[in-house]
C-alpha cells in the first residue's frame, strides 16, 4: 500500500512536469501567439525591443540575462533579467510586434 501511494505521487507529479509549459501557456495570455508568427523571428529586434523596454522601467535595468527562443511555434518569446533587487523577471514579446 505504501509503495502505491509512493509511485502515484511520483506519476502524478511527473506529468505535471512533463505538461508544465502547456499549463503555462493556458494561464498566462502573454505567451500565446499565432503559430504562423514564429518562424521568422527577428532576433535582433527582439533583443532591441528588451532593451528599449527595460530601459522604461523605474529605476532602468540594462541587464538582460538571457532571450529564449519559443519552445512550441504557438509560445512567445522570453526574455530573462534581473532588476536593481536582484529580482528575476521574465517578459513575453511576440513576434509580430517586435520590428525595427
Amino acid at each position: 500500500m505504501k509503495l502505491s501511494i509512493l509511485l502515484c505521487f511520483i506519476v502524478a507529479t511527473g506529468t505535471l512536469a512533463v505538461i508544465s509549459h502547456e499549463i503555462d501557456w493556458l494561464t498566462n495570455p502573454a505567451k500565446r501567439v499565432a503559430p504562423s508568427s514564429v518562424s521568422d523571428m527577428n532576433w535582433e529586434a527582439v533583443y532591441a525591443q528588451a532593451l528599449t523596454e527595460t530601459a522604461k522601467l523605474t529605476p532602468p535595468v540594462s541587464n538582460i540575462e538571457s532571450i529564449q527562443a519559443p519552445i512550441h511555434p504557438w509560445f512567445s518569446a522570453q526574455v530573462i533579467y534581473r532588476d536593481n533587487n536582484n529580482q528575476r523577471t521574465v517578459c513575453f514579446f511576440i513576434p509580430q510586434q517586435v520590428s525595427i
